[in-house]
């Protein structure tokens, strides 16, 4: 009997390590997880996550109704932080993300795609509605201080430029993103706060590639 107990008392030991190890290994996964799909400085989306949801999208665009992607470089961020220590502009990134989430639904998706690029992904929207979404968060991001160091960075310093995609108007996600990209650059190029994509941008875009191929 005594055997028999202790053999149990082992058992149940073992089965309690193992059980300890497969939860330690759950953690780990689901932080090695979350490292792949979002950024570490905000938490936000980043943009292999931001590729994965509309792969959802694209699926069944019927569904999905029309989305559209807003691509925002936040002006001077890049260039104010490269001239500064290594992570001096993580305070300024989280107030930016605080911004941006609280523009949009809670069915919408945030992310950041580089260290001045956010975005955002609006479901179920118009052109009008885009645009309208994005020349408020420009208004809200100027009007703005943000923490930079042991200062504030002023109202008015950082500004938004933004490129503006639309599901009805592109094939795959690769492509929804580009488009948003390249409007986002015709509007830096022109000084213009925001772009749609149009047959203007495309060919806009066509004369910079063939030029870029030429040289």
């Amino acid at each position: 009997m005594q055997d028999i107990l202790g053999a149990d008392r082992t058992a149940a030991a073992r089965i309690g390590d193992l059980q300890c190890h497969l939860d330690s290994l759950r953690s780990g996964l689901a932080i090695s997880r979350d490292a792949l799909t979002h950024d570490p400085v905000t938490g936000l989306a980043n943009k292999a996550a931001l590729l994965s949801h509309l792969n959802g999208i694209f699926d069944d665009k019927a569904a999905a109704g029309t989305s559209a992607l807003l691509v925002f470089r936040v002006e001077q961020l890049r260039k104010f932080a490269e001239s500064h220590a290594a992570g001096s502009d993580e305070k300024t990134a989280k107030r930016l993300a605080t911004i941006f989430r609280q523009s949009v639904k809670k069915n919408d998706l945030v992310a950041r795609t580089g260290p001045d690029l956010f975005c955002l992904l609006l479901c179920d929207v118009t052109r009008e509605i885009a645009a309208g979404i994005a020349r408020r968060v420009a208004d809200k991001v100027a009007e703005m201080p943000f923490p930079f160091l042991d200062r504030e960075l002023p109202a008015g310093f950082l500004t938004l430029t933004a490129g503006v995609s639309m599901t009805d108007s592109a094939t795959t996600p690769v492509t929804l993103y580009e488009q948003a990209d390249q409007a986002l650059a015709y509007a830096a190029e022109t000084g213009i706060a925001l772009r749609i994509y149009s047959a203007e941008v495309a060919e806009r875009a066509g004369r910079t590639y063939r030029g870029g191929a030429a040289a």
